[in-house]
């Protein structure tokens, strides 16, 4: 009987050191399983890093979007927001955008002789806009390479063409300079400029005047008041060159003043930038 008990303790204890030993050696692989799992996850933290950098690009704004959250493009989103255009330049795209900064803005109003407001309220808004837009992105380096044989014509989005040239490795749109280039957005770029482009004058849509039809419009009991210059008929009612029904300096309403302005140093030809062509001069036979 004896031995039958100190057999079955030893059998016990032969099998409670076999499965400690089994235990001891089985450890190792659940701490290789651990280093396993320690490297997926480098390899996963390794693909987070893609996914970040995917995620970058994800965050690219659109090109409104883009606009308003700049410091300098305020005059440029409200135009965009007036002339509803802020859904055409959300689309997919690409577009590329010559954005004119508010300075530049500011610089044109003087020009025009024109508020904020009036100029947001102009029939051609939508075309000036559109005149700085070009369907596909083109960066700097693509109009370098565009003009590597010289300057081009590329067809904006109002239908009208602007030239895109390159000097000193500096890009230039209608002779105009790209001061920020290649501000990436979601649907396309944009570069900045200092200057509104504005579309040259459509020559066929101007009206002819003769002189003495000239002579109606000399701004008195409430006509428009307009003059002629070199050729060209241009309304001054809204300009600071006519107040209150009467001519300031040289500026007298209803007259060809080619002569006038060629002896006026004050004013000059450079006042003609200011005021709306409407008209061609032409002669009483015609």
């Amino acid at each position: 009987m004896k031995k039958k008990i100190l057999l079955t303790l030893s059998l016990f204890l032969f099998i409670f050191t076999l499965a400690a030993c089994t235990t001891d050696e089985e450890e190792p692989e659940e701490e290789n399983g651990q280093e396993e799992s320690i490297n997926g996850e480098t390899d996963d933290s390794d693909t987070d890093d893609s996914d970040v950098e995917d995620s970058d690009e994800a965050e690219l704004s659109d090109i409104p979007t883009t606009a308003v959250e700049a410091d300098d493009f305020d005059v440029l989103v409200a135009a965009l927001s007036e002339a509803d255009l802020v859904s055409a330049l959300e689309a997919e795209g690409p577009f590329t955008v010559f954005a004119p900064t508010d300075q530049a803005f500011g610089e044109l109003l003087e020009a025009l002789d024109v508020s904020q407001e009036e100029l947001l309220t102009r029939d051609d808004l939508s075309d000036i806009l559109l005149y700085h837009v070009l369907d596909g992105a083109f960066s700097a380096e693509d109009v370098i390479d565009l003009t590597s044989d010289g300057s081009v014509s590329v067809e904006t989005l109002s239908g009208e063409e602007v030239t895109l040239s390159v000097s000193d490795g500096n890009v230039f749109v209608n002779g105009v300079q790209v001061i920020t280039a290649d501000i990436e957005t979601s649907n396309g770029v944009i570069h900045v400029i200092e200057e509104v482009l504005l579309p040259e004058e459509d020559e066929d849509a101007l009206i002819e005047f003769t002189l003495e039809e000239l002579s109606n419009y000399d701004g008195q009991e409430g006509r428009d008041a307009y003059i002629a210059v070199d050729g060209y008929v241009y309304d001054v009612t809204e300009s600071s060159l006519w107040t209150d029904g009467s001519h300031q300096g040289s500026v007298t309403a209803g007259a060809d003043l080619s002569e006038a302005l060629d002896n006026n140093p004050q004013h000059g030809r450079e006042m003609l930038d200011r005021i709306p062509k409407i008209g061609i001069l032409v002669s009483e036979e015609v």
